[in-house]
């Protein structure tokens, strides 16, 4: 009768308390020990796992991944309610459900990989996450935890244990992603501000504490500067083969100006004769800046061919490119003019200044990069190293032998806010000898404001001057000025 007995219970009374009457102290026992063993079946007739269903007879269950879903459900639940006391499963549920128990037992602290063929150490956040699971809220004050490792990591984990760990910084595996962010938001717009992000992250001040953690021989100063300089350089390099922006050379705008110059409409009639477009290829070899491979046969393209070149003082192919670079020169200070003008009335500074170095660049037949003592007449790239500075007076005609005709020396007063990046005033002015002004509104309230005033000629490079005006705007005085005041800058 025991088994309709087990079956009432489930039936009438499965979580509450049940009174047996028997008719003596043998059934009392037997009675007890058959519905023990109802239940036990009861649970294990659920369990498709062979071993797990002879491990839960004894109150140990089994955990991993290897496990049917109904099987490690049951074993969870069981574990939970306490029905059975101990519990063997893999690290992986560390991490994947919260059992707490009383004590945990870490069984060694490698584990096998596979990849590659060799016993490797458990990270040590994993081994935190195991001990983490000691103690059962509400019922323990304290858990324990045992670790089972060798003699020789001993130390090491008991320093681990006992002391204080550094924390290290995970910026380097998601760099680029802080960076593409920066960039958007524009705060990092070149690769040196960049550099100055990460002085100011916990990565460089680990980096310096824990160098070798970061792979890094030492911490000198030129050290710690290569490595976050490749460090941005890879960054901005991923972040550029995955189209999420594009690097701009040094010389961008200078490229972009080159470009917009060619694209004008004086040079659309400029003659590309047969084969020439053959030639232009040859040419475009020899050059710094690379031009559409498809487009040799464009009288754009032969202009900015031309023109670099003429910064080049490059071999042309045949005296027909001669006379053809004479022809793209006559134009070119009309139009540089003339994108002056444009830039002044949007009062784009920086555009500004690169125009003007244009114009440098033009009549010098010279990069903005190159030395600028190549100016002088009859110094070479070889001599340089030999230069001494003489003591020569200026002459009115500039020294262009490359450029078409005679030109003046000239000046351009370029006046700005480098804070705002406006253009605040622009002045052409010959050779000066005495002084030159240039007139600016003022501002309409009362205010202290830096204006930097360049000097830049239009005939050399390297000669270009920057000096900063230190300005406070006070109530102007009604019997000297009208109400329309005006700020006077003179140049001496």
């Amino acid at each position: 009768m025991n088994k309709p007995v087990f079956q009432a219970i489930r039936t009438h009374s499965p979580a509450k308390p049940v009174l047996i009457f028997v008719s003596s102290r043998r059934q009392t026992r037997l009675t007890a020990l058959d519905l023990i063993a109802f239940l036990m079946n009861d649970i294990i007739g659920t369990i498709r796992e062979s071993n797990l269903k002879l491990t839960l007879a004894f109150g140990i269950g089994m955990h991993h991944a290897g496990l049917h879903e109904r099987d490690r459900k049951t074993v969870e639940e069981l574990f939970v309610n306490c029905k059975i006391q101990v519990l063997i499963a893999t690290s992986t549920l560390a991490w994947g459900v919260n059992f707490p128990a009383h004590l945990v037992i870490v069984k060694g602290t490698e584990y096998y990989d596979g990849k590659t063929r060799r016993y490797v150490d458990y990270p040590i956040t994993d081994v935190l996450q195991m001990m983490g699971r000691a103690g059962r809220p509400q019922f323990d004050d304290q858990g324990k935890a045992v670790i089972l490792v060798l003699d020789i990591k001993k130390d090491f984990y008991k320093k681990f244990l006992y002391e204080p760990f550094p924390v290290e910084s995970s910026l380097l595996t998601v760099l680029s992603d802080h960076l593409n962010a920066e960039i958007a938001a524009g705060t990092v717009t070149s690769k040196q501000d960049a550099m100055d992000y990460i002085t100011w992250t916990y990565f460089f001040r680990r980096l310096v504490m824990n160098p070798s953690y970061y792979n890094l021989d030492d911490i000198t100063h030129e050290t710690i500067n290569k490595y976050l300089s490749n460090l941005v350089e890879r960054s901005l390099r991923d972040l550029e083969c995955s189209y999420c922006m594009e690097i701009q050379e040094e010389d961008g705008v200078q490229r972009m100006l080159c470009v917009c110059l060619q694209e004008a409409e004086e040079y659309a009639e400029l003659p590309v004769r047969h084969n020439e477009d053959q030639l232009n290829s040859e040419l475009a070899q020899q050059l710094p800046l690379q031009v559409n491979p498809h487009s040799y046969d464009s009288a754009h393209t032969k202009t900015h061919l031309l023109m670099q070149a003429h910064f080049s003082r490059a071999q042309l192919p045949c005296s027909d490119y001669g006379t053809d670079t004479k022809t793209v020169l006559d134009n070119t200070i009309r139009i540089c003019q003339a994108m002056l003008d444009v830039v002044a009335n949007e009062g784009w500074l920086v555009s500004a200044l690169s125009i003007c170095n244009l114009v440098q660049m033009i009549i010098q037949a010279r990069w903005l990069q190159d030395s600028s003592l190549l100016t002088l007449p009859h110094i070479q790239k070889q001599d340089l190293y030999v230069f001494r500075y003489k003591n020569l007076k200026q002459d009115s005609k500039a020294q262009a032998p490359r450029f078409p005709k005679p030109k003046d020396e000239g000046w351009f007063l370029v006046l700005g806010e480098v804070e705002k990046k406006e253009l605040l005033a622009i002045k052409r002015v010959g050779f000066i000898r005495n002084h030159s002004s240039v007139s600016v509104p003022s501002a309409a309230t009362l205010m202290a404001c830096i204006y930097t005033l360049y000097l830049m000629s239009d005939s050399y490079l390297g000669l270009d001057q920057q000096y900063d005006i230190h300005l406070n705007i006070i109530p102007a005085n009604v019997h000297l000025v009208d109400s329309s005041s005006v700020l006077f800058v003179k140049l001496h």
